[in-house]
């Protein structure tokens, strides 16, 4: 079994489109056009190389808000042992306005 690096990077981008998740009630597949990256202190930064990536990520709905196609998005991701994304939105600024992963909060 391979163990998980303990990693966060902070990304930011456009949601290009999000619909409902195929498998997690409760959770949507966020497609995040990825402008910016950092990194989280005292974690390591594996997703940094992501910037000018599309990135489809699992986000609990209730995260997404009201955000549409075209909002600003700003989260925490990181990728785990089976090469999946995590992610925890942050809302920031407009808050209001190829792989899969699980939503860290």
């Amino acid at each position: 079994m391979v163990q998980a690096i303990d990693n966060l990077t902070t990304l930011g981008g456009t949601l290009l489109r999000r619909e409902p998740h195929p498998t997690l009630t409760g959770y949507e597949l966020a497609t995040l056009q990825v402008e910016r990256s950092e990194p989280v202190p005292g974690k390591a930064d594996l997703l940094g190389h992501q910037v000018g990536s599309v990135l489809h990520i699992a986000v609990r709905t209730e995260l997404l808000g009201a955000a549409q196609p075209e909002a600003r998005l700003r989260l925490r991701a990181k990728m785990t042992a089976s090469a999946r994304w995590r992610s925890a939105i942050r809302r920031r600024g407009i808050s209001a306005s190829s792989r899969e992963g699980y939503v860290l909060a």
